[in-house]
Order: structure tokens, then C-alpha cells, then sequence
């Protein structure tokens, strides 16, 4: 079977591989043929065409020039609105036509290129992740206007379309779906979740406290409760600092925090006013550093601002369940996805985000039962393995669209 992804993000280095490189290796371990046409967000990969050591053969697609001379606001808005249109020109005629074109959200950064392919694409599937522009202007990454809202919504609407199904992350999530975007193609909506490579191995008590001596500068004695990820608005650092504050006198626990990103500063600078000792950062990790991180561990922390009304299936939870990290999840009340880990995986504790005293709570029971953290942490891990491969989902995929004896 020949499949495309398009996409605005696919990792060249294949030692931090992202979603979408799972998701293309895969389908090629499936036995697949796969095409990716990425128009790379960044703008660091452009304009060229390579093979990668799976088979996976990409297309850097070139962003457009002539609209670099405006303003850096109307060069965004191009960026969103009209660069996938353009780029898709340089796609003059695929080289095979496709069974399946699997394209991500928001819709509209790569909708021109879809809109090309369509011709040469037998199913089309969209994996819908946020809820474009509500969740980004609630987050404010977009600006809050209702000319902005309307036509934005209007357009991404349009770019989901497309599909003939969308595969949305939970049950809350395909509910939210019927009541945002009228489904004007009749399309099949269904829960695809997050995905990851195969779990890392299993660490064992002995090999965690090793693992734990490899890391000079965080005290190995301790219980490490750690939190990764982009340090930007939305993403639950003020939350941390008021759960570190309630938990400063637990001489047993210590929080490490990786990641990088435009809140750093003002983070590292709240850990200094608040004297928060318990409070270790350890800077950006690389990929393989970070899981090494996660393995040490012993606690995963799912925190977000809980401010917005879209549900989220926080990404950072699927490295938790690949390296058997039990979960304190506390993020927005529209969510399911502390439920599912709570009571369908069993790999952790869902708590309301406005409840500090609670969360530490919680956190200070994982503390204390070393045979709890690993219980919660082995389902969670056998949980993943059965349904949130990246395998397992490209195969959910296929039977979803009537592909399934092919795959």
C-alpha cells in the first residue's frame, strides 16, 4: 500500500524522532510505501527531496519568498493562510497516486497540499490533535478578535473536511468536535490516541537507583518527581511552583524540571524569589537524554494551566507510560485524559487542578509506597503496549478506513 503524510514537522535527525516520524516508520514496518511532504514550520528543512534509513521518502517543500518583504504580522498570516497553496505548486505531479494521505492539525498550515494530492489519494484521514483557533487564542498564540475567530474557524473547518475520518484523542474530544465543526462530508469522527515508538525497557529497583547516580547534580536518595517539555504559556509552571511550594518541607521528594522555551526565565526566576529549594532545573535534554531522565525517575507530572475549554491529552503522558512513570494529572476540567489514566489505565491519579492541597497530597502517597509507583507505572506500560504503539494506531487506521485487509 502507498501512503502519504503531510505535515509542518518531521525530524530530520532520527535520534528525536516526533509523532509523525513514528507514525511513517511504522507504516514502512508494516510493510507500507511511505511519502512525507512536509512543509516545515521552522523553515530550517526547504526545498529538497531525501530518503531516511527506514525508506521513508520525504519532500522538504519550499516555502514561498515573495512574501517575506511585508511585516512579520501579515508574513504569519500568509504563513497560515496561503504558504501550503503555494508550496503545493511545486508538487507538479505525484509520482505514484496514494491508498491512503494522512494530514495533522491545524488543518490550514498544510491544506493547500492536501488539496493537491486529493486527486491522487483514494481515503484521507485527519488526526486531529487541538482545536484550531479556539485552543490557540485561549492560550493567547493568536490574537482574540472576532473577525480573527470567525474566519480562522471558518477556514480550518473547511480543512477538516477533507477527511473522510478524523481520529480525535478521547471520547471528550469527538465531543467537542460535533459541536465545533459542522461535519459538512459526512465524515466517520472516532478516538485515535496519542501514539509513541516501542516502551523502553522495564527498569527495575536496582537499575533505578543506578540510573539515578549517573546524574551528579540531582541527589539520588530522593524521590524525583519530574516534569518535561516546551516552557511556554499554557503548560503548567505556575502550577508546579505552587505544588513545590506546598511540598518545600518533604525532605524526601525533589521536582526536576527539563525543557526550554520563552517562560523560562520568568520560572527560573519564581524558584529563586520563592526559594524554592525542592525545585531542581536541569536545562534542554535531547531526546535520548530525556528518556534516560524519565527511566531514572519515579514520578510523571501532567500539569497544565487548566484554563482553557478545549480537552487535551497532554503528549508529555505517552513518554511517562513508555518508561512505566506513574502520573499525577491535574490540567483543564473539559479534559478526559486524567480519568482514562486514573481509571481505564490505572497508571495514576487524576486530581482538580484548582485542589494544591490535594495534589500534594497525592504526590506525597506516591512518595511514601514505593510498590504503588510501580504497580501504577506497570499498567500504564502494559496499557501502551496494547493500544498506543505506534503500530497498533497505523493499524487502527487502515481497518477505520475499509484498508484493513492491506494492512
Amino acid at each position: 500500500m502507498k501512503i502519504a503524510l503531510v505535515c509542518n514537522k518531521y525530524v530530520l535527525d532520527e535520534k528525536n524522532p516526533w509523532l509523525t516520524n513514528d507514525l511513517a516508520k511504522a507504516y514502512i514496518d508494516l510493510g507500507h510505501e511511505v511519502t512525507v511532504y512536509c512543509l516545515d514550520w521552522s523553515e530550517l528543512e526547504q526545498g529538497y527531496q531525501m530518503t531516511d534509513s527506514n525508506g521513508v521518502v520525504i519532500y522538504y517543500l519550499q516555502h514561498p519568498t515573495f512574501f517575506k518583504e511585508g511585516s512579520k504580522k501579515i508574513n504569519l498570516l500568509f504563513k497560515w493562510t496561503l504558504n501550503s497553496w503555494f508550496s503545493a505548486k511545486k508538487i507538479i505531479h505525484p509520482e505514484k497516486h496514494f491508498d491512503l494521505l494522512v494530514y495533522f492539525s491545524p488543518a490550514v498550515t498544510t491544506i493547500g497540499i492536501v488539496h493537491h494530492l486529493k486527486k491522487y489519494t483514494k481515503k484521507i484521514v485527519m488526526i486531529l490533535w487541538d482545536f484550531f483557533p479556539k485552543y490557540h487564542q485561549e492560550l493567547q498564540l493568536l490574537p482574540n478578535l472576532a473577525i480573527i475567530s470567525k474566519f480562522a474557524k471558518v477556514y480550518e473547518q473547511r480543512a477538516v473536511n477533507y477527511a473522510d475520518l478524523v481520529g480525535l484523542m478521547s471520547p471528550a474530544n469527538v465531543t467537542f468536535i460535533n459541536n465545533y465543526f459542522i461535519n459538512t462530508s459526512q465524515q466517520k469522527r472516532m478516538v485515535v490516541p496519542l501514539w509513541g515508538p516501542s516502551p523502553l525497557a522495564l527498569i527495575t529497583r536496582v537499575e533505578k537507583h543506578k540510573l539515578k547516580a549517573n546524574w551528579q547534580n540531582l541527589p539520588s536518595t530522593k524521590v524525583w518527581a519530574v516534569m518535561g517539555g516546551q516552557m511556554i504559556p499554557g503548560r503548567g509552571l505556575e502550577l508546579l511552583l505552587n505544588v513545590a511550594s506546598e511540598l518545600r518541607h518533604n525532605s524526601e521528594l525533589i521536582f526536576v524540571v527539563a525543557g526550554d522555551g520563552i517562560r523560562k526565565d520568568w520560572f527560573l526566576n519564581q524558584v529563586k524569589e520563592r526559594g524554592l529549594t525542592n525545585i531542581l532545573y536541569i536545562g534542554s535534554l535531547k531526546r535520548e537524554a530525556y528518556l534516560g531522565i524519565l527511566q531514572a525517575a519515579d514520578i510523571g507530572l501532567v500539569f497544565n494551566s487548566g484554563h482553557v475549554s478545549v480537552p487535551t491529552f497532554p503528549s508529555k503522558s505517552v513518554d511517562y507510560l513508555r518508561t512505566a512513570l506513574p502520573m499525577i494529572v491535574a490540567i483543564e476540567k473539559a479534559s478526559d485524559a486524567g480519568l482514562i489514566i486514573e481509571h481505564e489505565m490505572q497508571a495514576g491519579f487524576n486530581v482538580d487542578i484548582s485542589s494544591i492541597g490535594l495534589i500534594a497530597e497525592k504526590i506525597n502517597i506516591l512518595v511514601q509506597n514505593e510498590k504503588l509507583r510501580e504497580s501504577l507505572g506497570q499498567n500504564g506500560y502494559q496499557y501502551f503496549i496494547k493500544n498506543m504503539t505506534a503500530k497498533s494506531v497505523a493499524s487502527q487506521i487502515l481497518r477505520s478506513v475499509d484498508l484493513g485487509r492491506e494492512a
